[in-house]
């Protein structure tokens, strides 16, 4: 009983010391302007203590203060008033002969240093265009757009070395890289990309939407899309490679990117054989242009993926090609026009008639979804009746 009691009571000093922090915690409210609580986004985050907010009123911030913004390992949450990225606006206004990015997470933040709803323009730097962490950062970044921002080597929006910033619900759009990762970018990192749209990417050498590679570690990525992403040479989606980098790919779409050697996805040949593989679950790769759907280096160290439930249609350089050549009629794959409602316009939603949609396997197989989208739209005469682009922007809010 007594075993009991003392139990009791550090439960409820547990309760009271979070319920003291929470009391304690405050907002740090900021403007373009530089009125509130703080003159700048930065002396907002370093008066900030554990717990606090610093929010951001509606509008473009710029100039020092403004950009660059250090976490210095807080705690603490930065982000809009209007709780949506598109009225908030944070312009870095980098170039090649002044860099400048939105945030740095350098500092081994946890995940209790989240940046949210904002968005991230304009950005230059040679690694991280717009967001960087490193050195064991695991912040969250959600419902943020980070656009329009340059890398001269990775990762043009987000560029993550040995961290793991997990990303949910980010538009990472129009990014510009030199050499990996026009999206973003992530070198031994083991970060989780949730239900993010990436679109209108451009690298160099590998990913245009988004590249992997470490060793013994990997990523996850869920319900994601990728569109219109491009890549010079490897991986016009995606590029995923790296020794024991054992990435996860599962309910994603991968339409209409380009790349010289796999349009959708490129495997890269460093994976050490006997390991796990890339895995590819119930996912769309569809109309991507001039190579094939998934390519691969030619190494004897190329370990084929897993791949499983998945629509492979109507790629340039061909489906079902080489490294997927044995894949087809297998384990619930299928090379079926997906039916969406409107490729052209990035509306990926599926039709109600579409083989993707769960008890629509042209093979019987309990696949259920098949990419990022459910239904968006009614089947016509026409295959297919779009929905409105307000409709489709509403999905990546």
């Amino acid at each position: 009983m007594i075993e009991r009691s003392g139990f009791s009571v550090l439960v409820c000093a547990a309760i009271l010391l979070a319920l003291a922090t929470s009391i304690l915690a405050r907002n740090w409210y900021v403007t373009p302007e530089g009125t509130g609580d703080a003159p700048t986004i930065q002396a907002a985050v370093d008066s900030a203590a554990t717990s606090d907010v610093v929010l951001l009123a509606s509008g473009t911030f710029r100039g020092d203060g403004n950009r660059d913004v250090d976490f210095s390992g807080k705690s603490i949450t930065v982000t809009s008033e209007a709780g949506q990225a598109t009225y908030c606006i944070v312009d870095c206004e980098g170039s090649e002969t002044e860099p400048h990015r939105g945030f740095l997470f350098i500092s081994g933040e946890g995940q209790d240093a989240v940046l949210e709803a904002i968005t991230i323009m304009g950005g230059y730097a040679q690694s991280g265009g717009g967001i960087v962490c490193l050195n064991s950062a695991e912040p969250v970044i959600r419902n943020c757009h980070v656009r329009g921002c340059v890398a001269g080597l990775h990762g043009g929006g987000i560029h993550a070395a040995y961290s793991s910033p997990t990303i949910e619900a980010c538009q990472i759009a129009d990014n510009t890289s030199g050499h990996y990762g026009g999206g973003a970018d992530f070198r031994t990192s083991q970060s989780s990309i949730e239900d993010c749209f990436f679109s209108g990417n451009w690298a160099r050498d590998c990913g245009g939407g988004l590249s992997s590679t470490g060793s013994y570690w990997g990523i996850s990525i869920d319900r994601c899309i990728f569109w219109q992403n491009t890549c010079q040479s490897f991986g016009g989606g995606l590029w995923l490679a790296g020794e024991n980098n054992w990435p996860v790919v599962t309910d994603c779409t991968v339409v209409r990117n380009d790349a010289l050697w796999g349009a959708g996805v490129h495997l890269g040949a460093d994976y050490e054989v006997g390991h796990p593989p890339t895995t590819i679950h119930n996912t769309v790769i569809a109309l991507n242009t001039t190579g094939e759907a998934v390519g691969a280096d030619g190494s004897l160290n190329t370990v084929y993926p897993d791949l499983e439930c998945c629509d492979v249609w109507g790629n340039e350089g061909g489906d079902y090609t080489w490294i997927l050549e044995d894949y087809v009629g297998m384990w619930g794959n299928i090379s079926e026009c997906p039916s969406f409602c409107h490729a052209e316009l990035g509306d990926l939603g599926l039709c109600d008639e579409s083989p993707c949609l769960p008890g629509n396997h042209p093979d019987g197989y309990d696949c259920g979804l098949i990419g990022a989208l459910d239904v968006g739209c009614t089947c016509g005469p026409t295959k297919t009746e779009p929905t409105t682009w307000g409709a489709i922007k509403s999905i990546y809010r």
